[in-house]
């Protein structure tokens, strides 16, 4: 059937666009493949197809399908119907303007085109050139601003993602910001020890655990000690640091300090807290553990800091040796909640200053018995720490080592 009316546009001389729309014409006769090419050959670049499947193989084949402005098909045609044909490409070239062309009035047709294929119009031959042409430059309109919105979307989403990549790349920075934020907070600048702000942080968990598994085993009735849950206070101070600073300087004290670090890593575990609690007093939790194997770990600590010079200088070293007194938590098996654990880190201290009157590079525990009153022992231990042991109320361990220092 002919296409045309009225004869077609006279050719015109608009410019050669560089980038011209494509546009695919599928037609089982040639003679109309060629009448709508030459309408439109001027303005648009255009491929012909002489039946649906050949019209696949162009798509198909395309560098650049998603350039495919207009899809202009026949419905009637050997093989694949147009309709057929649009919906075995609609993935090829998911952006193209499809139009249908036929010679049949079918409203069922128009119907299904339109349902099936997405079909933009639908041209019953014969037709007028201007309507033709009119048609395809409006499918070409819409193509230009579909591919348009296509590319602001894309370009939205591009943005999108990457200012999400941008947030998770800040988020991760200031998470790693707070983080180190935190660990200034909680850490001695110059020993890289923990603070007293680490261990009012992190010890009422421990303390809560350590009071449950002490009231459960006191529950059961279980004999003798109970193992590996408590908490020991070990309190170290160096023995003549002031003296010390006096006779090398500050920079020769500091160094000292810092190396003290090191050496109590030697004897402790990583999951025990290490923490600088004054000038050149330490103290140290250890977690989890037995309170009868606290004296051994105590002589270790003397022995990691007397065994050794501390080396403040490239020539100079000089020996020092330190005092520890230590105690558990809770304090007293029968009475658990009664001392709280800052009153046991006093008791700590009382058997610290102990072992110093006793000679220094020393250590002294602290143990209650099943005498002890809890309610003023603290006073008791401090006002007159012989009689408190003549009584009952507490043992006191101690080291075999001193020295005249």
């Amino acid at each position: 059937m002919g296409l045309f009316a009225k004869p077609r546009l006279p050719k015109t001389n608009a410019e050669t666009l560089e980038n011209q729309s494509l546009v695919l014409l599928i037609d089982d006769e040639d003679a109309n493949l060629r009448v709508m090419q030459a309408t439109l050959q001027d303005h648009y670049q255009v491929l012909l197809a002489h039946d649906g499947q050949q019209a696949l193989e162009i798509v198909k084949n395309l560098q650049s399908p998603e350039k495919l402005a207009c899809i202009i098909s026949d419905q009637r045609m050997p093989g694949l119907t147009g309709v057929e044909f649009f919906q075995q490409s609609q993935h090829l070239a998911p952006h193209s303007i499809r139009i249908i062309v036929t010679g049949f009035s079918d409203l069922d047709a128009i119907i299904n085109s339109i349902n099936r294929a997405e079909v933009f119009k639908f041209i019953s031959k014969p037709f007028e050139a201007h309507d033709f042409f009119a048609t395809v430059e409006q499918a070409i309109e819409l193509f230009n601003l579909k591919l348009q919105q296509h590319i602001y979307y894309q370009d939205l989403e591009n943005q999108i993602k990457q200012r999400t990549q941008e947030l998770e790349q800040k988020k991760i920075e200031l998470e790693h910001a707070q983080k180190s934020l935190t660990e200034l907070t909680i850490t001695d600048p110059l020993t890289q020890m923990r603070n007293r702000r680490f261990l009012l942080q992190r010890l009422d968990a421990d303390i809560t655990i350590t009071l449950r598994r002490h009231e459960e085993w006191m529950r059961r009735g279980c004999p003798g000690t109970l193992l590996d849950v408590d908490l020991v206070f070990f309190y170290v101070d160096l023995d003549h640091f002031k003296q010390f600073n006096l006779q090398y300087g500050p920079a020769a004290g500091d160094s000292v300090l810092s190396q003290m670090h090191e050496r109590l890593q030697e004897v402790f575990r990583e999951s025990d807290y290490l923490v600088r609690w004054g000038d050149e007093q330490f103290l140290i939790v250890a977690r989890a553990t037995n309170r009868s194997e606290a004296g051994v770990v105590a002589e270790r600590i003397r022995h990691a800091v007397a065994s050794r010079h501390f080396q403040f200088d490239e020539n100079r070293h000089a020996p020092l040796t330190c005092s520890i007194g230590f105690a558990a938590y809770p304090f007293a098996n029968h009475a658990p909640r009664a001392i709280a654990w800052p009153q046991v880190v006093d008791l700590a201290e009382q058997a610290m200053l102990m072992a110093k009157e006793a000679g220094r590079n020393a250590w002294q525990g602290l143990y209650a018995t099943e005498q002890t009153e809890v309610a003023n022992i603290l006073q008791f231990v401090v006002r007159d720490c012989c009689t408190a042991m003549q009584m009952g109320q507490i043992q006191i361990v101690k080291s075999m080592h001193t020295s005249d220092r």
